[in-house]
Order: structure tokens, then C-alpha cells, then sequence
């Protein structure tokens, strides 16, 4: 059964099962402030505690570094996993969300060759799903659930790569999944060597 809140449904604001996710909580807390539906609360806000109010101001706002484009790029995740569900195989979704991120103009490269290093030296490569706007690395899975090992896979990933942010996503459970990894042995002096594969620049950039 579906949720309510004062008579709109959770799916209408496109809050779907984000309780689990701090990072997850202020991309969607955002969206829903600026959902026009709001409006609808707004004669009941004297009425809700000061605390609450505080808090969805504070959700509201982008904490988190690149939260603009990892909101887009989750964003797109999610409109290929409501049209396809779940079930393909992970090709599927990464050729989706590629024509996802070439209408949305993002600056991306699908299958992108990522330098992996060990104490600063490159000892090898390995490749992303996608690197988008030489920022954000994007690991797919089409998968029933994500486990832990998952989970520290792409943080190491992250940290082979010398890379700030990550994201996770999962599009083999019922409801999407998603993880947003921070990589704090991030080295800014570090030069990367990569090599680009299948990559899309919008003609504006």
C-alpha cells in the first residue's frame, strides 16, 4: 500500500524508499521542497513542530560536493528504472542511461579506462561504466541485492582511481538502488593518465 502524507503519495514527490540513505535523504528532501505539490503544506506549517521545519531546510540544501550532478545523474537512473524495471542484463541499463546523459548534455565516457594507482604509481587499468564530467565515477550492477563486498569494492575502486566522489547503482532489485561514496585519500596533485573509451561531449562544451 502506498504511503500518504496530507493526501500525496510518496511516488508523486518521487520519494521512493530514501530512509535508508543519508545521501539519499537530501537529493530527494530537495526535490520534494521544490515540488510544486508543496504548496498543499503549506497551511499546515504552523501547525508542524519547529524542529521538522528546520530539518527539511537543512535537507534542502546541497551539503554534499557535486550534489547538482549526482542529483542529475540519479535522477536519470531512476527514469530507466521505472521504464525498464528490473531484470536485464547490465548492458541494458548502461546503454539507457547513456542516452539519458547524451539528452541531458552531460559530459561523460561510457566503458572509460580508469588508471589505477598504488602509492601514487600507476600499476594498471581497469574500466569504469562511466566517468561523467571527469569527476564522478559510476559502477553498475543488475543485480537481487547489494551486499557489503559490493559496497567496498567500489570504495576501493574509488580509491585505485584517485578519485573524489562514486556513485553505486543497482538496477536488479524491485526498487532501484543507489550508494554514494566520498573518497578521503583523495590526492588533487596526483596526475591521472586516462584513456578515453566511447566518450560523449556535448557540441556546447
Amino acid at each position: 500500500m502506498e504511503r500518504r502524507l496530507l493526501g500525496i503519495g510518496w511516488s508523486e514527490l518521487g520519494m521512493w524508499d530514501v530512509w535508508d540513505g543519508w545521501d539519499r535523504r537530501l537529493i530527494r528532501f530537495r526535490q520534494f521542497l521544490q515540488n510544486p505539490t508543496l504548496t498543499k503544506f503549506c497551511r499546515f506549517e504552523n501547525r508542524m513542530p519547529g524542529l521538522i521545519i528546520k530539518a527539511l531546510k537543512l535537507f534542502a540544501m546541497p551539503d554534499f560536493k557535486y550534489g547538482e550532478l549526482t542529483e542529475k545523474i540519479i535522477g536519470a537512473a531512476f527514469r530507466v528504472h521505472n521504464s525498464l524495471g528490473n531484470g536485464f542484463q547490465e548492458v541494458i541499463y548502461q546503454r539507457a542511461l547513456e542516452i539519458e546523459f547524451r539528452n541531458m548534455g552531460l559530459d561523460y565516457a561510457r566503458e572509460f579506462e580508469m588508471a589505477i594507482f598504488y602509492l601514487n604509481q600507476q600499476i594498471g587499468t581497469r574500466r569504469v561504466d562511466f566517468l561523467v564530467h571527469d569527476k564522478i565515477s559510476i559502477e553498475l550492477k543488475a543485480i537481487i541485492k547489494i551486499e557489503d563486498v559490493h559496497l567496498a569494492q567500489a570504495m576501493n575502486y574509488l580509491e585505485a582511481y584517485n578519485l573524489e566522489i562514486g556513485l553505486l547503482i543497482n538496477f536488479g532489485s524491485k526498487r532501484m538502488e543507489f550508494h554514494r561514496f566520498s573518497n578521503k585519500k583523495f590526492n588533487p596533485n596526483l596526475i591521472k593518465p586516462l584513456t578515453s573509451s566511447n566518450s560523449s561531449k556535448p557540441p556546447n562544451l
